[in-house]
């Protein structure tokens, strides 16, 4: 399932607010104080107005650019992830475009008004399981008003989510999915779940069995 990365840059300072998604991600050590760098990221994924123009700017060249490398840095729900963008240096919320996946637990006290949803958590823990620290591919289509991008990741090849939609961990959200160049496989990777009966009302059932490093 991929390797660790090692294309993380050195970093003396990054900007991380993520609790507004949950529990924010254990500080990392200061790599940048021990080699002498003072080379900062910029973070898109904090939630501050003064960034939404950084966010738009780099929403325009990413989207642009094909084969992206990120790494994935936090895992807040089966399609809402924190990569960081090596090459430029930038750190983003992404979304994955064109599916809906169940809300997890609230990951804080501070969270509580967060209203989980069944099978929330076997999404999150599947894609945790799946990207955590690992080195993956993007393509940015848009940019949310959230600030939050949106598009595609793949895994080792493969699109996140049409995996989690054969896994019946995800619905297609149709509205977005039918402007998507993947829409076909979209549709199609949610055909193949109902077929094989696989739906959120399974998904205990399928965590077992990947976690048991089975394909179901």
């Amino acid at each position: 399932m991929g390797i660790f990365s090692t294309q993380k840059p050195p970093v003396s300072n990054v900007t991380d607010l993520s609790e507004r998604f949950g529990r924010a991600p254990p500080a990392k050590a200061d790599a940048a104080s021990a080699s002498g760098t003072d080379k900062k990221e910029t973070d898109v994924a904090t939630p501050q107005k003064q960034l939404s123009a950084k966010a738009k700017q780099f929403s325009a060249l990413l989207s642009k650019e094909s084969n992206i490398t990120g790494v994935v840095e936090y895992v807040f729900s089966g399609s809402r992830l924190k990569i960081l963008v090596p090459k430029h240096n930038v750190i983003v919320s992404f979304v994955l475009g064109g599916i809906r996946v169940p809300q997890p637990p609230a990951l804080t006290a501070a969270r509580k008004d967060v209203k989980s949803e069944p099978c929330g958590k076997e999404a999150l823990e599947f894609t945790r399981a799946l990207i955590m620290q690992m080195d993956v591919k993007l393509e940015v289509e848009a940019l949310d008003k959230g600030d939050n991008f949106i598009g595609a990741v793949f895994i080792n090849r493969e699109n996140l989510a049409i995996l989690l939609l054969k896994e019946g961990l995800a619905s297609v959200f149709a509205p977005s999915a039918e402007r998507s160049k993947y829409s076909q496989e979209l549709f199609g990777a949610e055909e193949e779940a109902k077929k094989a009966k696989k739906n959120v009302s399974d998904c205990v059932r399928l965590l077992l069995i990947y976690m048991l490093g089975w394909r179901g």
